[in-house]
């Protein structure tokens, strides 16, 4: 449906391909240091070393967001926060995204189960 509807929508490019923003591409890549000590893991048994990469990306992502309010050529469309549809937008895709990994994974499980069961 969405490729079916995509002439209608009207063109949008910029009149010269912009240059890679590489340092904030960087911070962004390194903001995985708050999420990757979070996976699988209890809080409450979370080692120090796991908190400590917590704190670094949470550092690193203030950086980030220092960096795209102050370069010319930015990862993100800062304006689009200023709508309120697009963070509201953000959060459902994130939520609905998050629910979908769940399903699979619960469904994959389901199925592993079945076919242990039948061996």
């Amino acid at each position: 449906m969405v490729l079916g509807l995509s002439p209608l929508l009207p063109a949008n490019r910029a009149p010269h391909r912009p240059a890679p923003d590489w340092p904030g591409t960087a911070l962004a890549a390194l903001t995985g240091l708050l999420v990757y000590p979070l996976i699988g893991v209890d809080l409450g048994h979370l080692p120090l070393r796991g908190w400590t990469s917590v704190a670094g990306g949470l550092l690193v992502l203030a950086a980030f967001a220092l960096h795209q309010r102050r370069t010319a050529r930015t990862l993100l469309e800062l304006s689009l926060f200023t709508r309120r549809g697009f963070p509201a937008a953000l959060v459902t895709s994130t939520a609905f995204s998050e629910e979908e990994a769940d399903m699979i994974i619960t469904v994959r499980a389901a199925i592993c189960f079945v076919a242990a069961r039948q061996a």
